[in-house]
């Protein structure tokens, strides 16, 4: 959108404060313990692996860090999330002590949206909690009920052991695309999920395999879930010997039209 600022990413690797919680239940607890069971450790890093600081296997740590805003907000009409490339298993996050987003998984990216935030410092506290075999709540799964990667037959991997991004968007943003092409209709169907700020225009564009424009769709004040089918005429189908491919291209228009 012109006139609004690119997507920003700020890195969070690196060393964060860390501790183990007392009370390693799934739900967490009052808040995490006093300053002096802090201790420094590196992310992304199974905290198995934080040799300086005294952490349980299995159970739940709190992890925490400042979040500097002023080094990647660059406009005030922009929004915030953390983007988390993985963290095992189920995880909570705080900012200012306020609950912004929980996650059960230890594979998969997920983002936790932050909203506005102001310039300056802001607290960050994430606590992540690895079920075992013992695990007794109905609502949890125990270790032996969650999936695992390789890495977990030579020992229990949890905590925040992928990166963690903070990103800046426009206000207005594409959270998400599903394309589905029908050959046998000759269509592109595509679901885009938008944030509720409308932004002018949504425009979606297929390019053939050479690179021409072959459909284009505009729909106008695009605001929460749009589905929109686009007419290919004649399309080339794939296959292994002709392997024919298809870009389709989603923008968010402001009123100058890009």
């Amino acid at each position: 959108m012109t006139g609004q600022p690119v997507r920003r990413r700020l890195s969070l690797d690196g060393v964060w404060q860390i501790c183990a919680d007392p009370d390693p239940a799934p739900v967490a607890s009052a808040g995490p313990p006093e300053s002096d069971g802090w201790r420094p450790a590196r992310v992304p890093g199974p905290w198995q692996l934080s040799l300086d600081v005294r952490l349980p296997a299995y159970g739940a740590v709190w992890y925490r860090r400042s979040l500097p805003i002023e080094q990647i907000v660059g406009s005030a009409d922009v929004t915030h999330s953390l983007v988390f490339e993985a963290s095992n298993y189920r995880t909570q996050v705080w900012v200012d002590g306020i609950e912004r987003g929980c996650h059960r998984g230890g594979h998969l990216p997920f983002e936790v949206p932050l909203g506005q935030l102001s310039r300056g410092q802001h607290e960050l506290l994430v606590r992540v909690q690895l079920p075992d075999d013992d695990q007794t709540s109905a609502d949890e799964p125990s270790f032996g009920q969650i999936t695992h990667g390789k890495q977990s037959w030579y020992g229990p991997v949890g905590g925040l052991w992928r990166s963690v991004t903070l990103e800046t968007r426009s206000a207005a943003h594409l959270r998400w695309i599903r394309s589905r092409a029908d050959p046998e209709r000759s269509t592109v169907s595509v679901g885009v999920q938008c944030t509720a700020v409308t932004a002018a225009a949504l425009r979606v564009t297929v390019e053939g395999p050479t690179g021409e424009v072959v459909a284009t769709q505009i729909r106008s004040e695009p605001a929460g879930y749009e589905s929109l089918d686009l007419a290919v005429a004649q399309p080339e189908r794939w296959s292994p010997t002709s392997p024919q491919t298809y870009r389709v291209t989603v923008r968010l228009l402001d009123g100058a039209g890009e």
